[in-house]
């Protein structure tokens, strides 16, 4: 019989209470109890056909320790802003006009307006048990500088860490951030992100997801009027990662553009979930994502363009393409309209291959091996995802990654 959340978390969130403010112990025990019957999600449900949780739910989840990391190499030393959530422990370097405060530091009210849409189990688990993390704020006074980065990493063997960040971008400026999950083999990432970004600002968003281990991210962002954002989302293998990234618009003439590379090898899982909702009028959004597999591993993508009646004169579009690099492997795409409003443009493709024999026999002909050929048709295949990148050290550190799976 499978386990409940509740079941296979019963140990961390032993452990997790007892770190938190009587307020916030009491909220997090009520929710804890609204775990005891939600069964992780099955392949049962639509949404969760090709994506199996069998690997995760059959382990007892610790708290990590606050033990310094063992052996995975964290990125962390190469900015001088950032969060660290490395095994359960908090730790920030913040720029003039940035505020962060942790959970524990927060009001009940706050905390209950960040799950406010709590719908499914996993929703339900980050209300339990997600306050390693807190509530960062650029304020108006901030000034571009260099790339913000945020770190969840964990390596402790059966160990979870269940973080939520919540990020205010006050209106009328630019934000670059760079968010990485890094996991060991036996280890266990979740974080829920929402993000609120304000009026005639830009939000330049990158995510790297370098694994070992086991990812699930919930991605939330709301683009307010006349502001911008742009997404390069990097999914580097993993032996189980799930990640979802929504885009509402909040306000007219909003900009979205969400980018992402999948990188997914051995008999690894890649599941990765995009939808961009449309609220209001004279929005616009692309949704651009590519995915190679090799070997054995299983690829999912599911986009979605959501128009809603009153959101006139839209221009969208979605387009998902797929590498097989081996007989074993495959990829389940879903690209999705749902269009309610009789004045816009939204169009959706997907297409999936294999490698140009004809490009292969180009490059071989001029005395470059087939191997080396396949590399390079490799990255070439990824640079666009590469080239939206406006941050020369987000992009420089991401691209050594990226380069590395070839």
């Amino acid at each position: 019989m499978s386990k409940t959340i509740r079941e296979s978390f019963e140990g961390y969130f032993s452990s997790h209470k007892k770190t938190m403010q009587p307020l916030l112990q009491a909220y997090s025990e009520k929710a804890f109890e609204g775990l005891a019957s939600a069964a992780w999600p099955s392949r049962s449900l639509e949404n969760w056909k090709y994506t199996s949780t069998n690997k995760i739910q059959s382990q007892d989840w610790k708290l990590p320790s606050s033990d310094k990391a063992a052996y995975l190499q964290s990125l962390a030393s190469s900015f001088v802003n950032k969060i660290t959530i490395s095994n359960g422990e908090v730790n920030s370097h913040l720029p003039d006009g940035v505020v962060f405060k942790s959970w524990q530091d927060m009001d009940i009210d706050t905390i209950s307006n960040f799950h406010k849409e709590a719908g499914d189990s996993m929703d339900l688990l980050f209300k339990s048990v997600g306050y390693i993390g807190g509530v960062l704020e650029f304020t108006s006074s901030y000034k571009e500088v260099d790339t913000f980065y945020i770190e969840h990493l964990c390596d402790q063997v059966s160990a979870s860490q269940v973080s939520s960040v919540k990020i205010n971008i006050h209106p009328d400026i630019k934000v670059n951030l760079l968010e990485a999950f890094v996991v060991g083999e036996e280890a266990f990432v979740n974080r829920k992100l929402n993000v609120d970004v304000g009026e005639r600002s830009v939000f330049n968003y990158q995510s790297l997801v370098d694994s070992k281990g086991f990812n699930f991210g919930r991605s939330n962002f709301n683009v307010a009027q006349s502001a911008s954002l742009n997404t390069a989302e990097f999914g580097l293998s993993g032996l189980w990662t799930r990640m979802e990234t929504t885009a509402t618009t909040a306000g007219e003439q909003s900009n979205i553009n969400l980018n992402g590379f999948i990188s997914v090898k051995e008999k690894n899982h890649c599941d990765w979930r995009t939808e961009v909702n449309h609220k209001f009028p004279h929005g616009f959004s692309r949704q651009s994502y590519k995915y190679l597999a090799d070997d054995k591993a299983t690829a999912v993508f599911n986009g979605k363009i959501f128009i809603e009646k009153q959101a006139q004169k839209i221009d969208s579009a979605m387009i998902n393409r797929n590498l097989l690099m081996a007989k074993g492997a495959q990829v389940f795409t879903k690209p999705e309209l749902e269009v309610y409003a009789d004045d816009v443009s939204a169009n959706h493709g997907t297409t999936t291959g294999q490698l140009e024999e004809t490009e292969l026999f180009y490059l071989q002909s001029r005395g470059i091996p087939k191997r080396d050929a396949v590399k390079l048709l490799q990255k070439g295949f990824a640079g666009s995802c590469l080239e939206v990148i406006s941050d020369p050290l987000a992009k420089k550190l991401i691209s050594q990654k990226v380069n590395g799976v070839f």
